[in-house]
């Protein structure tokens, strides 16, 4: 692993759109979870699946 020294606001920014990635993610699966969302595709490296409700 190459060895990489970032200033204090690189890691704020860094941070920051880690954060906006999560909220992203958490986002879908609350969608998901409570039945927001019609379908789902799912790449499974040949081909997609899709799951409906």
């Amino acid at each position: 692993m190459e060895s990489t020294t970032l200033t204090y606001q690189q890691l704020l920014n860094e941070n920051n759109q880690l954060r906006l990635q999560l909220e992203e993610a958490t986002d879908t699966l609350d969608a998901i979870r409570t039945g927001q969302v019609d379908a789902l595709i799912v790449n499974n490296g040949g081909g997609g699946i899709s799951y409906t409700h």
